[in-house]
């Protein structure tokens, strides 16, 4: 039980100071990939440790379902003779039904989203072949007839970008080049799905911080991590120049456009934030996946130390 608890705290550390020390990368300007993939690793971990926990807790030393199935009947069995369950016993069925009850929500949420992001792709896609001309390519782009210069992507089968003849119009050809990479940066790196994801565990786990703020901190990575993409194949100064004067209104809400969040920061991260390379994003894939265990190890460790000399006789 206590190997448990140590676990449940450190999960619980990490879920409540992990988006502090994302925004903290963040205004250092460290590459948004890296960060990105570290906020994925951290919800992964802080989830394979509470599992873990539960685990421990339990089922110490048989397989997963005869042991849950005789802790059931323990329970029951010591209430029909007017006894009280032993604490592990409740803690562990409690501990089961609260993250059943995560998970099925959790599942629900994404299951509701995907549905949502099907209806819009397929109403979409029936729109454009009326209105829009399509521009062949790895990512189709549709160009439609429209002054006011707007790009976004949708995720589906086919995925699709769609941009307005107002691009053309009101930005540089490298400026319209970038817009369009942005958007296949959305598309090529599951930026959609990772929002959405972002969106459920909010939905399903709403009290802690790392959960809770989820969607707006990866709303603002999956844009700087856009930018980075478009930056490297076109320059700083055409993605500058596209998010000054491309407007955000306009754009389906599943969709992710090109002026559509955090232009601000998006424009002071433009010039200073390294490339984020291979090797650096697996180090803090890896990094922000262990650090719930091994905060839990911890203090584990500095428990098992602090009590020795209670334990061990003199």
């Amino acid at each position: 039980m206590t190997v448990a608890v140590a676990l449940l705290l450190g999960a619980f550390m990490v879920a409540w100071a992990g988006p502090r020390l994302l925004e903290r990368l963040l205004a250092v300007k460290a590459p948004a990939g890296v960060l990105l993939t570290g906020w994925l690793m951290m919800v992964v971990g802080c989830l394979t440790t509470v599992v873990a926990a539960v685990v421990i807790t339990v089922l110490p030393t048989h397989g997963p379902a005869p042991l849950l199935i005789g802790l059931m009947h323990n329970c029951w069995q010591t209430l029909q003779h007017g006894g009280s369950p032993r604490f592990e016993e409740m803690a562990g069925l409690l501990f089961i039904a609260i993250l059943l009850g995560v998970v099925v929500k959790l599942v629900l949420s994404l299951v509701r989203h995907r549905r949502s992001q099907w209806r819009l792709h397929r109403k979409q896609r029936d729109a454009l072949t009326l209105v829009a001309q399509r521009q062949p390519g790895v990512i189709p782009t549709w160009w439609i007839p429209l002054d006011r210069p707007l790009a976004y992507s949708l995720a589906g089968r086919p995925a699709l970008i769609v941009a307005t003849d107002g691009l053309n119009e009101h930005l540089s050809e490298a400026s319209v080049a970038a817009v369009i990479e942005h958007e296949r940066a959305h598309i090529l790196g599951h930026h959609h799905l990772l929002v959405g994801l972002a969106r459920a565990l909010a939905s399903a786990v709403p009290w802690t911080p790392l959960t809770r703020r989820s969607p707006e901190l990866v709303a603002a990575l999956v844009e700087l991590a856009a930018d980075a993409t478009a930056v490297r194949a076109h320059g700083a100064d055409a993605v500058r120049s596209a998010l000054l004067t491309m407007t955000a209104g306009g754009t389906p809400p599943a969709a992710l456009a090109m002026a559509g969040n955090c232009v601000e920061l998006r424009l002071r991260n433009l010039v200073g934030a390294p490339h984020a390379s291979g090797t650096r994003t697996w180090l803090a894939g890896a990094f922000a996946m262990m650090l719930p265990m091994a905060i839990g190890s911890a203090l584990l460790a500095v428990a098992a130390f602090a009590m020795c000399p209670f334990v061990l006789p003199m």
